[in-house]
C-alpha cells in the first residue's frame, strides 16, 4: 500500500505542467504588475500639495497620464494572463518552436469571445 506523503503531494504538484506554467505566467506578468502599482500609488499619493499639483498641470495631463498607465496594465491584467499563461504551457509541451505562438492567439480569441468587451468613459476597453 503507498502511502501519501506531503513531500510525495509536493513533488507531484511540481512535475505538472498546468501548475508549472501558471507559475511561469504569473512570474511573467509581474513587471506590469509594478509598474501598475506605482503608477497607481503616484495618483492617489495622499498629500495634498502633491494632489493640488496633480490638479494644477494644464488639462490634468500628469493625472491622465498615470490614469493611462494604470488602464494599459492593470485594467487588462486579465488579457496578460491569459497570454502569458498559454504561452508558457505552448513553452512547456511543444517541441516545435513554429507552433508556440497559436495558443496565446487561441486563449485569448477565446477569453474574448467569452467574457465580452464593453466601452466606457473612464477606460478605453473593460470587460464584463
Amino acid at each position: 500500500m503507498t502511502r501519501f506523503t506531503p513531500h510525495r503531494i509536493i513533488t507531484r504538484m511540481e512535475m505538472s505542467s498546468f501548475l508549472n506554467s501558471t507559475r511561469n505566467g504569473m512570474v511573467m506578468v509581474m513587471p506590469l504588475l509594478i509598474i501598475g502599482a506605482f503608477s497607481q500609488v503616484f495618483l492617489n499619493f495622499p498629500v495634498s500639495w502633491y494632489q493640488d499639483f496633480l490638479s494644477s498641470v494644464p488639462g490634468s495631463v500628469l493625472a491622465e497620464i498615470l490614469h493611462g498607465i494604470y488602464n494599459a496594465t492593470i485594467g487588462i491584467i486579465s488579457i496578460y494572463i491569459t497570454c502569458t499563461i498559454s504561452l508558457s504551457y505552448a513553452q512547456l509541451n511543444t517541441r516545435q518552436p513554429e507552433f508556440m505562438y497559436g495558443p496565446p492567439l487561441t486563449a485569448v480569441a477565446c477569453f474574448l469571445i467569452v467574457s465580452g468587451a464593453a466601452f466606457s468613459e473612464k477606460a478605453f476597453i473593460s470587460f464584463l
